[in-house]
């Protein structure tokens, strides 16, 4: 099956194909990246991976795997993850919402690429600045799976925060999910 998540301001609906996905939905090559947990998850590996935004670059360090959810709104990192990416991005601190950050709404901020299997995945700043109907806005990644926490294997968790920029495609057959960029 496949997803198709639109930005509320396109005023275009979602889409959730059945049996494949819509290549008209798509461009570009499709990367598939191997499901590693039979838990009822779309689970896959991100061991060799890491981010960058701007001169800041980062490893997925103790997190071996994520999750895609949509399901989940925003991105879920590991909170130190997060907070560096918060600092290149110029986003700031939430102290009352442990984990949230805010962003300036005019931001020109750099993108962020998070690379699974040497395959990079660019999130725009139009994608992760969410504007909150008040004149602030959110930051879209969150910090929250805390790899020194008693969880012993923390996962990162993809919400639509990416998946409103990478179409998904889950292949139930082949046990992965797969990628493909379809623009903003």
């Amino acid at each position: 099956f496949g997803f198709y998540l639109s930005f509320a301001a396109d005023n275009d609906s979602g889409e959730f194909t059945v049996n494949g996905y819509d290549s008209q939905r798509t461009s570009g090559p499709m990367t598939y990246e191997p499901l590693n947990s039979n838990g009822g998850y779309w689970q896959f590996s991100v061991s060799q991976g890491g981010f960058s935004a701007g001169s800041s670059t980062g490893q997925f360090g103790a997190i071996t795997s994520a999750i895609a959810d949509t399901g989940t709104s925003l991105i879920q990192l590991p909170t130190p993850m997060a907070q560096s990416i918060w600092t290149a991005i110029n986003a700031t601190p939430i102290p009352s919402q442990a984990g949230s950050a805010s962003i300036d709404c005019n931001a020109q901020s750099p993108d962020v690429v998070f690379t699974f299997s040497n395959t990079p995945y660019a999130i725009p700043a139009s994608a992760y600045i969410l504007p909150n109907g008040d004149g602030t806005c959110l930051c879209g990644f969150t910090g929250g799976s805390d790899p020194t926490s008693q969880d012993p294997s923390p996962v990162a968790i993809f919400g639509d925060v990416f998946l409103r920029v990478w179409y998904s495609h889950y292949d139930v057959k082949g046990l992965r999910v797969g990628k493909f960029f379809f623009g903003l």
